[in-house]
């Protein structure tokens, strides 16, 4: 509220553009016939505004789509290849390593990232952080995570 925005009209806002039929998907299980779950599912939830309706205030329609980031990239080849020197502040010696992959939106249901993370962090023999702790020298220790 100190920069003259108010928290809940803009998380109504944000719930207008975001949370809307077309993105939601609905699973139903149970001892009732398909057709007798879907009544009973339209019922509770075919009157759900349509989009933007919940904001009230002209907010921008909901798509089937969420919003791409994956453009602009976010680092183009004329920043890429640059050398930076860097100090450091801390005792120990620290390599942070990223890459840039494509927009895996899509692929959310196959997690591709669980697959990469996987064998990033695999710890056992002749694995990544075995090489760079016990023949290379390099490590003693590896972390992953995704953003």
């Amino acid at each position: 509220k100190k920069k003259g925005v108010s928290p809940m009209a803009a998380l109504k806002r944000s719930f207008a553009q975001h949370y809307c039929p077309a993105r939601m998907r609905l699973v139903t299980f149970g001892s009732k016939p398909p057709h007798e779950q879907l009544r009973v599912a339209e019922e509770a939830f075919g009157k759900i505004p349509t989009v933007g309706a919940l904001a009230g205030d002209g907010t921008p329609s909901c798509s089937k789509e969420p919003t791409s980031y994956a453009e602009p990239s976010a680092w183009p080849p004329k920043r890429l290849h640059k050398w930076v020197d860097i100090e450091g502040t801390t005792p120990h010696s620290t390599l942070w390593l990223g890459f840039q992959l494509p927009d895996l939106s899509k692929e959310y249901a196959k997690q591709p990232l669980d697959y990469v993370l996987w064998v990033l962090g695999y710890k056992g023999v002749g694995s990544l952080f075995n090489v760079l702790r016990d023949v290379l020298g390099l490590a003693d220790g590896l972390g992953t995570s995704v953003d």
